[in-house]
């Protein structure tokens, strides 16, 4: 009796919080880091629309950020991948929670490395496409403007093709959000100033 109590108990743990079976991930010999690609490959099917692909890269991205916690870049794109999965809910308030449960979790990761270039990208933007009335709109502006200060200072940390968005999704935020809290616009004149010199 006690066994099979235990047994049940460990099934359960295996199934995630997405109700999604878990998979069976191999981290012996390194091979956690094949499993990261093919998740982050998924992510961005996901952001380009494949549900399928969404979903996947949820449920392998769980199971790696549950056995390697320690990863934050892992935890970043977990943290995505939840944010992502919102879009496939219509009840607004379980949209609401999916989102802020995915932003707690990305937050997390960022707060640790907030000078981690992937983590940064990442996070600036899962927080410029959410809607505007989540109000991270300033705060993927903050995110993008240090991106573009840090390409200025060392162009080689990301391709120029993305620095060229950046500037343009800057833009577009401001735009969008027409009124810009004072922080944020103190640091926009900054760097304002700072491409003008050059």
């Amino acid at each position: 009796m006690g066994k099979r109590k235990k047994e049940k108990t460990n099934k359960s743990e295996q199934k995630m919080n997405t109700g999604m079976s878990a998979p069976t991930i191999d981290l012996s010999n390194s091979s956690w880091e094949k499993h990261f690609d093919e998740a982050k490959d998924l992510y961005k099917k996901g952001v380009n629309g494949d549900v399928g692909a969404a979903r996947k890269a949820l449920e392998l991205l769980e199971v790696l950020h549950r056995q390697i916690p320690e990863n934050t870049l892992i935890e970043a794109y977990y943290g995505g991948a939840y944010v992502l999965s919102a879009r496939e809910e219509n009840n607004l308030v379980n949209k609401g929670k999916k989102s802020s449960q995915g932003l707690k979790i990305l937050d997390s990761a960022f707060q640790k490395e907030p000078d981690d270039i992937q983590i940064r990208i990442l996070h600036a933007y899962v927080l410029k496409n959410l809607p505007d009335w989540l109000n991270r709109g300033p705060d993927a502006i903050e995110d993008f403007l240090y991106l573009k200060s840090r390409y200025e200072a060392a162009p080689g940390i990301f391709n120029a093709d993305l620095y060229e968005k950046i500037l343009s999704d800057i833009e577009e935020i401001r735009n969008r959000l027409g009124a810009i809290p004072p922080h944020v616009q103190k640091i926009y004149a900054s760097f304002s100033k700072m491409g003008k010199k050059k």
